[in-house]
């Protein structure tokens, strides 16, 4: 009974392929959420801030939390596209191009591209130009990860299916 009363609240995080659910007692999920919020400590205590003290900071909490401190992204540097690309270890020109695809989408707010847009990437990603580009963006719309734009034939996007695999990642793939 006493360890059912400590252990009130329950964490579950999630992403990159890792998944953790737990129950945490009130002082260690304080500790997360100062962690997680990147809070100072209360002002009146000097403590670890109060579940109170949390509510009251709900129209920051809710925002994004790209948005929540302009002093995180001050002192971020910005991802290369050779950085991205690196953390998904691709093995082909077809897994490049997601790649490619993914990363303008999410870092230079491009989610639509067209076919021509992406080769010329291929220096900056850290990869020679692909020989036969035609054939390998074909492989990739093939494979269901880039789809092809129905308003707009020249403009293609990354499918859920492009997104669920860079998620999985490519290590020691050649498909």
């Amino acid at each position: 009974m006493l360890e059912s009363a400590m252990d009130d609240f329950k964490l579950t995080l999630e992403g990159d392929g890792i998944t953790v659910k737990r129950s945490v007692d009130r002082e260690t999920a304080l500790a997360i959420l100062n962690s997680v919020l990147a809070s100072k400590k209360s002002e009146t205590t000097g403590e670890l801030a109060t579940v109170q003290e949390f509510a009251e900071r709900s129209d920051e909490s809710e925002a994004p939390v790209s948005d929540r401190s302009t002093k995180a992204s001050e002192y971020s540097k910005p991802l290369s596209l050779r950085e991205y690309v690196y953390q998904y270890e691709p093995k082909t020109n077809a897994q490049m191009i997601l790649c490619i695809a993914q990363y303008l989408a999410e870092h230079e707010g491009a989610d639509r591209f067209k076919r021509d847009e992406i080769r010329p990437r291929f220096p900056s990603a850290g990869e020679a130009l692909p020989k036969n580009y035609t054939r390998d963006f074909q492989t990739a719309m093939d494979k269901g990860w880039i789809g092809a734009d129905p308003t707009n034939k020249e403009l293609f996007f990354v499918t859920r299916t492009g997104e669920q695999q860079l998620q999985k990642g490519f290590r020691g793939r050649r498909n």
